[in-house]
This record gives structure tokens, C-alpha cells and sequence, in this order.
């Protein structure tokens, strides 16, 4: 079993070292952000893992919403960053060191998992594993918010370019919207919604 990418973790952890946490805790909730606790709310989901929750900017907005949150990260300096904004907050929040592919909280079941631009950030065999892990952590009829990177044509390359996207170099899969779908087979797929950015936002149901 694949556990992680030990290029694409010190990416990630070099780009925790170098972009003030000002720079997340002072941005506004994006509209997919948005959109996902709609989603949730609809759903009545009072529990949620946020998978690959980096600094925790999904989690802290969600459990500034009432909801009850914990999350998992690769980066060792992501959940010191997360822990400390939680605490910060005084939110009861809970951060865990885990991969992708291990279990988050073995034997503890979610109402909701968000997934929000991990899956494509990953090898394929990395992506499935991480699937079927979100797959065992939610409870049945459970609700997963994925969200994922633009398809890559030459528009989004060259915005992304001129951009200085901070996450060039890291792993990234490019998925059509049907690839996607096909990969989350037993999910229920209830909507597909187009972000900022051109990111896309997948609704489904265990």
C-alpha cells in the first residue's frame, strides 16, 4: 500500500514554512467553503473529518459553525499550525498526524468527510486507498464534499503561471469530471458545482 509521497511532503511542508499563517487566518471563507456546509447543514451532519486539512482553514469554519470537527494532515507543521489556530479560537478541534491512506480515527464513524484538494494532489493508487479509508471512517448514508484542482488546459496552466502557484512541483492528477465520478463507485453522486478558479466541487452520499 502506497502511504504518501516523501517529495510531495517536504512541497507541502516547505510551503507551511514560508506563507505567514496570517495569510489563511485573515482570508474569507471561500464560496466552496460555503457551499460545502450548506451541504452539510442540509444533510443535518453534526460530525466531520476534514481529511488532509493542511493549516485547518476548512475545519476552523466549520466548527465555527456549530459543527464538530477533527482533522488529519501528513505535515507535522500543518497540525502545529491548526492546533494553535484552534486554540486561538477556542475551538475544541482535534488534529492528527495520519497519511491519506491510514485510517484517520480507527473505529470512530463521521456524519461528513471533506476532502478538499487532496485526492488529485496524490498518486492514483494513493487516491483509491484514501477513497476507501473516507469510505470506512463515514457513517452509513454518510456525506463526503470533495473538492478538486481545475482540469489543466492551456488557459488554467499558463493563470496558474502567472499566478505563482504555490503549489507547482507537488503531484497532480488531472481528472476529467467523469474520471472522478467513476472512482467513487458505491457513492452516490449528487451534484458536481464549478468554483472560484475554475475548482470543482463534488456532493455525494455513502
Amino acid at each position: 500500500m502506497e502511504t504518501y509521497n516523501a517529495n510531495d511532503l517536504r512541497s507541502w511542508e516547505n510551503l507551511f514554512e514560508t506563507i505567514p499563517v496570517g495569510f489563511w487566518r485573515s482570508a474569507p471563507p471561500s464560496k466552496a467553503m460555503e457551499a460545502c456546509l450548506d451541504f452539510f447543514n442540509q444533510h443535518n451532519v453534526k460530525t466531520v473529518l476534514d481529511v488532509g486539512c493542511g493549516v485547518g482553514r476548512w475545519a476552523v469554519y466549520l466548527a465555527k459553525h456549530g459543527l464538530q470537527v477533527k482533522g488529519t494532515d501528513f505535515s507535522e507543521r500543518a497540525i502545529e499550525i491548526a492546533r494553535k489556530w484552534a486554540l486561538d479560537e477556542r475551538l475544541n478541534i482535534e488534529f492528527t498526524r495520519r497519511t491519506l491512506t491510514e485510517p484517520a480515527y480507527p473505529h470512530e464513524k463521521f456524519q461528513g468527510v471533506v476532502a478538499a484538494l487532496i485526492l488529485d494532489n496524490v498518486s492514483p493508487g494513493e487516491m483509491l486507498t484514501g477513497i476507501e479509508q473516507i469510505r470506512e471512517s463515514l457513517d452509513d448514508d454518510g456525506c463526503l464534499f470533495a473538492l478538486f484542482n481545475p482540469v489543466r488546459t492551456d488557459e488554467v496552466t499558463e493563470t496558474q503561471i502567472e499566478c505563482e502557484n504555490p503549489t507547482a512541483g507537488i503531484t497532480q492528477i488531472n481528472y476529467t469530471d467523469e474520471e472522478i465520478t467513476s472512482t467513487f463507485s458505491g457513492f452516490n453522486v449528487l451534484d458536481i458545482q464549478t468554483f472560484e478558479a475554475q475548482m470543482r466541487g463534488f456532493f455525494l452520499k455513502s
